[in-house]
């Protein structure tokens, strides 16, 4: 009688979860420590506790402001949550002024709650929180602030577009998209605080692999599905311009997309 023989694929996995059972660092990793959203292995090391090594390190310190983000979510509403993390940032920008890629986390933090952009085909949904109007002001300040300390990334008047075209300002929607696209780069940071990420946990202890993994595919881009969105309401604009009989002003939209 002939033996049953496993698809490889099916060995790889049970090998790998043997692997994770077996060894201690990584059985640890995986049943104790998680990352924000409980899907992959986290780091151990206490984010507090670096906290109270480096008090005045804002990489360090941003690294509190997302664990007191997931500690918060258990206890309080959406809304609250979200802007006592805000509040959090704004305390850290306001303590280190010239560290930009604060004001960037804090930008594409905010890019996690949905924007309402108006554009032929927009999902309106009666039971979505949009992010209210001062909220939105509130970071074009930021966009500003960024700006003027990195005048040629175009990631800041992006970032502009998006919440002027969730305030409905179409018009400085369309300018702000403009004015990224003079720009010469992007750079959203992201990358950058990765790394800190790395540098900053280091510091406990030396990374395992699985704990270097899990830093990396941790990174969250909600600022591009945003972008997106500004891009329809934009070309919803030149349609509109278009439709009215504005060649010109339509021509004009259609460039900064």
């Amino acid at each position: 009688m002939p033996r049953f023989k496993f698809p490889i694929g099916v060995k790889i996995f049970v090998a790998i979860w043997l692997v994770v059972l077996v060894v201690p660092p990584l059985h640890e990793l995986f049943v104790v420590n998680r990352i924000l959203d409980g899907y992959l292995p986290g780091v151990r090391a206490d984010a507090r506790a670096l906290e109270r090594r480096f008090p005045n390190d804002p990489k360090v310190l941003a690294l509190t402001v997302e664990s007191r983000y997931a500690e918060d979510g258990a206890a309080l509403g959406e809304k609250q949550v979200m802007q006592r993390c805000l509040d959090n940032y704004d305390a850290l920008i306001k303590r280190f002024p010239r560290e930009n890629w604060l004001r960037a986390e804090r930008l594409i933090f905010l890019a996690r709650y949905p924007v309402n952009m108006d554009y032929e085909g927009a999902a309106k949904r009666s039971t979505v929180r949009y992010v209210d109007a001062p909220i939105l002001r509130q970071a074009l300040t930021v966009t500003r602030d960024g700006e003027k300390l990195d005048p040629g990334n175009a990631f800041f008047p992006w970032i502009e577009a998006t919440l002027h075209f969730g305030l409905v300002e179409n018009d400085l929607g369309v300018a702000a998209l403009q004015k990224a696209a003079r720009c010469e780069r992007f750079e959203d940071y992201v990358q950058e605080r990765n790394n800190q990420k790395l540098e900053v946990y280091s510091r406990d202890h030396t990374l395992l692999f699985e704990e270097k993994l899990a830093i990396n595919t941790s990174i969250l881009l909600p600022h591009y599905s945003q972008m997106d969105n500004a891009q329809k309401a934009a070309l919803q604009v030149a349609l509109d311009a278009r439709r009215a009989g504005k060649s010109k002003r339509a021509l004009e939209v259609t460039d900064a997309i």
